[in-house]
């Protein structure tokens, strides 16, 4: 981090943060309220948890349109009216079908238009090593909206009920203002990467446009490449919905898959961690107290994790991203074979540690799997929407699977499906590890022919056509 703006900057994404997830990740405190409210089946009030959840993520690309079209400010304040409305709305419903739209569509959309702002306005900050710390820094917020809003939230549920403390969830989007005062920061940053550009504002949005490039540095890795937003339009393209050129990039593809595989049963614990604690006599204080603990570990791990990645050179991000997958999937059978308080507990702190990992790097990984920095923000839309599906799917699914009382099966649901993107994401890391021994070679090569130490080998024509480039740029 070079100056106290860089501070700023992510300290707007990280009450984004804050506000969003930290309502997300206590789902399971309105759970026991809202069922015993309305008087429905489990699987109802898990679905309107779930759907929340994934069209939080699922309005990605129209939080990219609308941002192309109108800019970031538009954007963000567009998001804390659909949010504070969404709550207001929902306090009144009478019945539990309509917390579907005012709860899961109405404020989750306005919660993913932030989301969306906040994650860009990182990514599109920070780049190199910084873009690590940055997004653990940021991602933190997690991790502490849910303890803070997790103790007041059960301290209202409690006096007030559930009507009210939606209400008084509604001010929550407020602190989303400060994200404007980021973004401000963000234009007037006129030197982002002092060894590959120099960039200054060029609309009113504060898109940055690249003058002059002021190194002969041949990089073609993406972690040293400044940030290069696009300029918003007003023209709408379809390109900005579907960008053919990520969707050719293989293993951005199967990186996305294996998220969205991990996702489905990433969320699970979240939702029946509380119910499936009290299922084994766990008092409901206690109960609640296990979520605490996992966004105690899991704030803390995003923070460290960035420190961590930047200090050493043998553990890369993706590395760390993987480890917490397979750890966390595996994780999940101590929760459902867990019969006293210190399992859960156990399980809590094993969580919160791979969440912590596994969100501070998950944005980040993915830039680093794009061809160039103009494609982040088609990225992040992308990534978002796909990965809604299965967080929308997965507690529905566990939820019609629950037996009677018994929340165990959901447990062993998420291990399993969670391994399996676990798996694909190693997949993806192979290929990318492939592409950059494949690239390094290419330029040894070219700097052991142009430097008439080697001649050129025997080519085909395509090898030619791919090679002869090459050679002339470097000479």
């Amino acid at each position: 981090m070079r100056s106290r703006d860089d501070y700023l900057i992510c300290f707007g994404a990280f009450l984004v943060q804050c506000g969003v997830f930290g309502i997300h990740n206590n789902f399971g405190l309105f759970f026991d309220s809202l069922y015993k409210g309305y008087n429905v089946e489990i699987s109802q009030i898990a679905w309107i948890g779930s759907c929340g959840m994934g069209t939080t993520f699922l309005v990605s690309p129209l939080a990219h349109i609308i941002y192309n079209r109108f800019g970031f400010n538009r954007l963000l304040g567009l998001s804390i009216v659909l949010c504070l409305v969404g709550w207001l709305s929902s306090s009144f419903v009478e019945n539990v079908q309509f917390l579907i739209f005012t709860y899961s569509v109405l404020w989750g959309t306005g919660a993913g238009f932030a989301n969306y702002a906040g994650t860009l306005i990182i990514n599109q900050s920070f780049y190199g090593e910084q873009l690590s710390f940055a997004n653990g820094l940021a991602s933190s917020g997690t991790g502490f909206g849910a303890l803070i809003l997790g103790q007041l939230l059960t301290w209202m549920l409690r006096e007030f009920g559930y009507r009210w403390t939606f209400r008084a969830c509604a001010l929550v989007p407020l602190f989303y203002v400060f994200l404007f005062y980021s973004h401000k920061l963000r234009r007037k940053q006129n030197d982002v990467e002092p060894f590959h550009g120099k960039f200054n504002e060029t609309s009113e949005d504060g898109a940055l446009e690249n003058q002059k490039l002021t190194s002969d540095n041949n990089n073609n890795n993406i972690d040293n490449e400044a940030p290069k937003p696009s300029k918003p339009t007003k023209a709408f393209n379809l390109s900005e919905l579907i960008d053919k050129e990520l969707w050719r990039n293989m293993k951005f593809i199967i990186y996305l898959a294996g998220v969205s595989v991990y996702l489905f049963g990433a969320f699970i614990p979240f939702v029946f961690l509380i119910s499936h604690a009290m299922e084994n006599d766990i008092t409901k204080e206690n109960a609640q107290f296990l979520i605490s603990i996992l966004s105690i570990v899991s704030t803390i791990t995003k923070i460290f994790s960035g420190v961590f990645l930047t200090m050493q050179n043998v553990i890369d991000r993706f590395s760390l991203l993987l480890a917490a997958m397979f750890i966390a999937a595996l994780s999940n059978i101590i929760a459902a074979r867990g019969t006293t308080y210190w399992h859960f507990c156990i399980f809590s702190i094993i969580a919160g540690l791979c969440e912590g990992c596994f969100v501070g790097q998950l944005p980040a990984v993915a830039v680093g799997l794009l061809p160039s920095k103009d494609k982040v923000a088609a990225a992040i839309g992308i990534m978002f929407s796909v990965i809604s599906i299965p967080l929308m799917l997965g507690p529905l699914i566990a939820g019609y699977m629950v037996k009677g009382d018994s929340f165990v099966a959901p447990f062993y649901i998420a291990t399993s499906v969670s391994f399996v993107g676990a798996l694909l994401g190693a997949i993806s890391k192979f290929l990318d590890a492939n592409d950059k021994t494949h690239m390094e070679d290419e330029e040894e090569q070219v700097k052991m022919t142009c430097n008439g130490e080697h001649s050129l080998p025997n080519l085909d024509q395509d090898d030619l056509t791919k090679t002869l480039p090459l050679v002339v740029t470097t000479v």
